[in-house]
């Protein structure tokens, strides 16, 4: 049996994301072969805790962690605790601070497999779709009003996922 730990940022009120997570699992929820889990960021809870929801969708609710230097330590020690790495592990990345969860996933995680979803393209908001001027700030050939924030999400790409090439 595979099991699926989807992340999530606690949203206090509904988004387009919302959206995307009833749909995920929808898809999912009457597969057999695959058990899914929720770990939910920023919680509104004093402390970790892991409950089975209505659904049959095992949750961990994590509080916010400070201080933050630790985040990946504290998470990764906690989540070792109900998860055993192996194969049959795949983790489902959708948020916005993916790095250092990879980053910890790797470290701790290292038999499972970790999947990124890219459902929210920034720089094509700020750009406008244009490629080529967002090939020019990556190659630090243009400058942009919001170059920074675009190399950011290209970073953070990068780091989560293997790229062939971008600028082919």
């Amino acid at each position: 049996m595979k099991h699926l730990y989807f992340f999530d940022i606690y949203e206090e009120y509904s988004s387009g994301f919302t959206t995307f997570k009833e749909e995920f699992f929808s898809c999912f929820a009457n597969v057999e072969s695959i058990r899914l889990h929720r770990l939910i960021l920023k919680y509104p809870v004093d402390e970790f805790k892991v409950a089975i929801e209505d659904d049959g969708v095992e949750c961990f609710y994590i509080p916010i962690i400070k201080p933050s230097c630790f985040y990946q330590t504290i998470l990764g020690t906690l989540l070792c605790r109900y998860i055993k790495d192996s194969c049959n592990v795949v983790f489902l990345l959708n948020a916005a601070p993916t790095f250092i969860l990879v980053s910890m996933l790797n470290e701790y995680f290292p038999q499972s497999k970790k999947i990124y979803v890219l459902h929210d393209f920034i720089w094509a908001h700020y750009l406008l779709g244009d490629m080529e001027s967002f090939k020019q700030i990556v190659r630090h050939e243009k400058e942009h009003k919001y170059s920074d924030i675009i190399l950011f999400c290209l970073f953070s790409l990068l780091s989560c996922c293997y790229y062939n090439s971008i600028m082919e």
